[in-house]
């Protein structure tokens, strides 16, 4: 069972085309079960079915390393992770779906900023529209 988020390089080959080395540079496991989502802004971001937020620092040309664990974002395993960040309107933030049937909101670093309660089953999917300034969520 994987565990963990691998980094992979990626090297235009001007022979083969584009390429994504298939050995990993790092790999890291921060998570009790299976990771569900990353994602980089200025930090690395990871959720899994273990309910854990987890932030990493990404010093360059060093393994990430854990910044902050949060082991109960949620009370049921994270299903989804996406991210807003817009310097123009000061508007960042991280948001989690779960199998807890609810959906939260989060600073990016880490402070639960608001949350989604009324739904009747797991949150799987989630996406933010920028152009209507809505988030869509799947449950």
């Amino acid at each position: 069972m994987s565990k963990g988020i691998q980094f992979h390089n990626y090297e235009l080959n001007n022979v083969t085309g584009q390429i994504i080395q298939s050995v990993p540079t790092y790999i890291i496991c921060a998570h009790d079960d299976i990771t569900t989502g990353v994602l980089m802004l200025d930090k690395l971001y990871s959720v899994g079915y273990d309910g854990k937020l987890i932030i990493y620092d990404c010093p360059f040309g060093s393994a990430p390393a854990v910044a902050k664990k949060l082991d109960h974002a949620h009370d049921a395993g994270i299903t989804c992770l996406i991210a807003q960040k817009n310097a123009a309107d000061n508007n960042e933030w991280l948001m989690t779906g779960s199998f807890d049937k609810t959906a939260k909101v989060w600073s990016l670093d880490g402070k639960l900023i608001f949350k989604f309660i009324d739904f009747t089953q797991p949150v799987t999917g989630l996406t933010y529209v920028h152009a209507t300034k809505t988030v869509w969520i799947g449950n």
